[in-house]
């Protein structure tokens, strides 16, 4: 899934499959077997999914990182599926670590935004959660919106960047029609991590922004102590050499 400009022509377009050493593709065997473990563990009353209740009782303080990499029956499949494809695509235009920082830490966020809705609205964020299809999420609309005006193949059609991102948004929207809003709160907050960050830049450009307010602001608050000198003046022996020290 290699992406090009939109108005460019040639040759047609091949899914190139990342190599088992990429990030992509260790998260997706990562998905797995986790998910297998929290299957078996969840039978001797040990859950690695994200219970709000459990954690905010201070009884699992686990799971706000164990539940990253969990899925459930057939979605195991389709999260390695989209983690080790899209995700791949995505690593090769920013990086292994940067990939890693952007999937892993939306949905940990995502994870901690639950807690303190579940005390306000329990039926909103209550219940179990499972982060696997978060990850999915991440690499499916953060590669949109890496990519945006350009085009790339998804399942032998050609479509912008835009369109995988809006995409994924439709998915959500259509959970929460035929099931309900509640059911896809995580989903939203992930969504607009997602955004923010591969699409806007948050939060770099925040700090960028502010990095620049200080330095004008210091600029501002020293240009006050200037002291300017006419051409008038009258001038010492050494001329205006005086002004050098």
């Amino acid at each position: 899934m290699r992406p090009r400009s939109a108005g460019g022509g040639g040759g047609g377009m091949r899914v190139v499959m990342p190599p088992v050493r990429n990030a992509s593709t260790a998260l997706a065997l990562v998905v797995f077997v986790t998910s297998i473990v929290a299957w078996v563990l969840k039978d001797i009353g040990v859950s690695l999914y994200l219970q709000p209740a459990g954690v905010i009782a201070g009884e699992q303080l686990w799971q706000p990182l164990t539940w990253i990499p969990t899925d459930y029956g057939t979605g195991v499949l389709w999260t390695m599926l989209i983690v080790w494809m899209t995700g791949g695509s995505l690593e090769s235009l920013w990086g292994r670590w940067r990939f890693v920082r952007f999937v892993v830490g939306v949905v940990f966020l995502t994870g901690l935004a639950l807690l303190p809705i579940a005390l306000v609205m329990p039926r909103a964020a209550g219940g179990i959660h499972m982060g696997g299809s978060l990850l999915a999420t991440c690499c499916w609309v953060g590669y949109g919106c890496a990519i945006w005006n350009r085009t790339t193949n998804v399942w032998g059609f050609e479509v912008t960047g835009r369109t995988m991102a809006m995409f994924g948004v439709l998915l959500t929207t259509l959970t929460a029609f035929f099931s309900s809003p509640f059911a896809v709160v995580a989903q939203a907050i992930a969504l607009a991590f997602t955004f923010a960050y591969a699409r806007f830049g948050w939060p770099s450009h925040l700090f960028t922004a502010f990095g620049s307010w200080r330095l004008r602001r210091e600029l501002d608050r020293r240009s006050k102590h200037l002291k300017v000198i006419s051409g008038d003046e009258p001038q010492g022996p050494r001329g205006s050499d005086k002004y050098l020290h």
